[in-house]
């Protein structure tokens, strides 16, 4: 009684107020793509290019690249991805991402790189359509794969549904899972490359069916195998 009840309508007006006079879209619903023409090479929206310490103008790392027939790829997973993803595209179009999400790929054990993670795989299932797709790929450091099944196991019967796969297995032409993914997506290529950074860190190359690759490194300090690894591709 001591404090006066919010005017939550005047709340909401200032803030979209202050969206527009800095040139932000308060609520898109369309996606941000281009519209002349179909893009042959996949279409990269950085979600978050920042630290641990993320500013309100940065992010922690995510890198969504949307392929050309839709499937997506989603390069480390920091705290706050999945809204800034609903952010970007609006939230139908966000969706529609989610559900064809087909690799999410973590990069080291640092907190601003993967916890954004078991709230993306939430709603990645929510999206699914049915009948519902083979769990979503995850690949990244062995201790993410025993943090998930740690937070799954919380969920009891909403456990997560996924598919955990260690970045070094994944380098194993033999891994199944690698396999999968390059039968089924339009990927030619995939090439998981340890960093110097933290323990168990990695960058990847990837080729794609449109005759382009993408390298990422995550966090590194110059790393001969990285440079080797990423010469010639499309963009770095």
């Amino acid at each position: 009684r001591c404090v006066p009840p919010l005017d939550r309508a005047a709340i909401t007006e200032h803030v979209r107020e202050a969206l527009a006079m800095a040139g932000v879209a308060s609520e898109p619903e369309e996606p941000v793509e281009p519209t002349a023409a179909e893009p042959t090479a996949p279409v990269l929206y950085f979600l978050g290019t920042g630290c641990a310490a993320p500013s309100k103008h940065r992010a922690p790392s995510a890198i969504y690249a949307r392929l050309p027939n839709g499937d997506g790829l989603l390069l480390d997973c920091g705290e706050g991805a999945l809204g800034q993803l609903f952010r970007l595209l609006g939230a139908n179009a966000a969706r529609a991402a989610l559900a064809r999400l087909r690799l999410v790929w973590i990069s080291h054990m640092h907190a601003d790189h993967h916890l954004g993670l078991a709230r993306l795989l939430t709603a990645a299932a929510a999206a699914a359509a049915a009948p519902p797709p083979p769990p979503l790929l995850v690949v990244g450091p062995t201790q993410l794969g025993k943090w998930l099944d740690d937070y799954s196991a919380l969920l009891g019967s909403a456990a997560l549904p996924y598919r955990f796969v260690a970045n070094g297995r994944f380098r194993d032409a033999r891994c199944l899972e690698r396999r999968w993914l390059l039968e089924t997506a339009p990927v030619i290529r995939i090439i998981p490359v340890p960093v110097d950074h933290c323990f168990d860190a990695w960058g990847v190359v990837v080729g794609f069916t449109s005759e382009c690759s993408r390298a990422y490194s995550g966090d590194t300090r110059p790393s001969g195998r990285f440079a080797a690894a990423a010469r010639g591709v499309t963009l770095l």
